[in-house]
């Protein structure tokens, strides 16, 4: 009885009120177009009309199967034909004018969401389709889009993404436009970082370098989650803008591992112990460094400057915590692996058991020989860890302690048989007492000091040729060594290649520190020692591919 009702009402009501022009569907398309507030209008009339227009579609088969082909003649069919006409032509009305193109677009966008509510779910994405046919307008949306980029309007950006999301040429466009925004405020910031600091590129800042890039990513990065939700394609731009950002820009110039250098100057800043920082300030330095490090191009001058700088921490005891070093080590293993790692674990691993065999050094020579006239300690460093090299000349070991130089030589053969002492003399370091002076106090010195320092215990003068002949240092680290005591004004030198001791010297500290390291070219240091690493990492895989190849025999007949 129900279909029979339905197909007479169909035949005498519908067939008759759409007979003329349509009215019935017309009326309901002036419902749902009217630009009064959605509240002003029935929609639940309109909803209900539109479900008679479904429920009159009666399948001659299957009589309980939906049937749309009512809705489809009598609604769908002229509801698209209207929306093909009014979305466009709204559109095309406001394209000369940025501001009230967005102003649009939000109306466009809020009057699809309504019509959306009153339509059957079949005609939703034919309705996405017709409504964002905004093909002819890509060129005037990427150009609002940028003007978006330039006055950071967050909001109408979001618009125009909404309106473009379903076409891949359109998002295209955009991610190529905020690629290039990104890369030109980079550029200027780095630029600005040069022009307001007192420094030129070859001495900025490396704090403020690392702190200007991570602000701009995480600005970038920040928006790509509020206002394109979190869309890969964004991501990908930002990460291909900040790929050639830290690689190339003002503070890098030319040069392939200045970015390398900087970040690894930084986090040498962070991890020292001089460096009054919370374990939280800190966490979050450290995720930037490692944020921009991930787009380091050659990551292996980063380690061998990281690792130059772990040991100099290490072996001068300026390094804050091991537990920080540690977190360090830990985050540059989640990025590159265990073996990009290993050589910085093994020096905090030789650390922790050069502690051990100096106390029991110590322990034995008090058994052994009573209590000793000064402090003493050992680093023993692996030579496939540590990036330290001996000196390329002798050195003549002071007398004074020449006797437990021999016997921790001694111990240390009989403990580790097999093993070979190298002493690094230039990386020692020593205090000496005064005992000349009105106040004496304790010269901080390295080794080369010492040796030069102690042969004034015999002598007030000595000259240039004397104290080579007796210390065996190399000519040009002597003259670097006397120029430093000449500068603290512990010696004093009124005749050409001759040295008196200051009897006279005066400081108001009761420690002073006269050792300075000598320092080789940076740049030049990082790249021999990164192409060495190279070198054997090449020549591993040439020999792990030889040895995997299976050599058949072949006979002949």
């Amino acid at each position: 009885m129900s279909e029979l009702a339905l197909v007479q009402w169909k035949d005498m009501i519908l067939s008759k009120a759409q007979k003329e022009d349509q009215k019935l569907t017309t009326a309901i398309l002036h419902f749902i177009t009217r630009k009064e507030k959605p509240t002003s209008i029935d929609q639940d009339l309109v909803k209900t009309v539109i479900n008679s227009f479904i429920s009159l579609g009666i399948n001659g088969t299957d009589p309980h199967k939906e049937c749309l082909d009512v809705y489809d003649v009598h609604f769908e069919k002229p509801f698209l034909q209207a929306t093909r006409h009014y979305f466009p032509d709204k559109l095309k009305f406001s394209s000369g004018n940025i501001s009230e193109y967005i102003s649009e677009l939000k109306r466009h966008l809020r009057e699809k969401d309504r019509v959306s509510r009153y339509v059957h779910d079949k005609t939703h994405k034919t309705l996405m389709t017709t409504c964002d046919d905004v093909r002819p307008y890509f060129v005037a949306l990427w150009d609002a889009f940028q003007k978006c980029l330039d006055h950071d309007q967050e909001e109408d950006m979001q618009l125009i993404y909404a309106v473009l999301v379903r076409f891949s040429e359109g998002v295209e466009g955009m991610c190529k436009k905020f690629e290039c925004h990104i890369k030109t405020v980079g550029l200027v910031t780095v630029s600005d970082l040069i022009k307001a600091g007192e420094h030129d590129a070859d001495n900025v800042d490396p704090t403020a370098y690392v702190n200007v890039l991570s602000e701009i990513h995480h600005r970038f990065s920040n928006m790509i989650t509020r206002t394109f939700k979190g869309a890969a394609v964004f991501t990908a731009s930002l990460d291909r803008a900040y790929r050639e950002l830290v690689n190339c820009n003002a503070v890098t110039g030319s040069s392939t591992i200045k970015s390398q250098e900087l970040l690894s100057q930084c986090a040498d800043i962070l991890l020292r112990k001089d460096n009054k920082i919370t374990e939280d300030a800190l966490e979050t330095k450290l995720n930037n460094i490692m944020t921009l490090f991930r787009y380091l191009e050659e990551k292996d001058v980063y380690q061998t400057s990281h690792a130059r700088k772990l040991s100099s921490r290490l072996i001068h005891h300026v390094s804050a915590s091991d537990e920080r070093e540690a977190s360090m080590i830990s985050k540059l293993r989640e990025a590159c692996g265990l073996v990009y790692v290993h050589n910085l674990q093994r020096m905090l691993i030789d650390m922790s058991i050069s502690k051990d065999i100096t106390d029991l050094f110590k322990k034995l020579m008090a058994q052994d020989h009573g209590k000793t006239t000064f402090g003493f300690s050992v680093l023993i460093l692996g030579a496939q860890t540590w990036l330290l090299k001996s000196a390329p000349h002798d050195f003549t070991i002071p007398i004074e302690i020449v006797p437990v130089y021999e016997r921790f030589r001694d111990f240390y053969q009989t403990e580790y048989p097999g093993r070979k002492l190298i002493c690094l003399w230039k990386y020692s370091k020593t205090e000496l007492r005064t005992t000349y002076l009105d106040r004496n106090c304790i010269l901080m010195t390295n080794s080369y000091q010492m040796a030069v320092l102690l042969q004034y215990n015999k002598n007030d003068t000595m000259s240039f040729d004397e104290l080579w002949t007796a210390t065996s240092i190399s000519k040009d680290v002597l003259s670097q060594v006397l120029t430093s005591l000449v500068k603290a004004e512990i010696l004093i030198t009124e005749e050409n290649d001759h040295y008196d001791l200051n009897r006279n010297f005066k400081s108001q500290k009761t420690r002073v520190h006269l050792s300075l390291p000598i320092e080789a070219d940076v740049e030049t240091e990082s790249i021999k020692m990164a192409n060495e690493g190279r070198k054997y990492v090449l020549q591993t895989t040439i020999v792990r591919y030889v040895t995997s190849v299976e050599f058949l025999p072949l006979s002949l007949k």
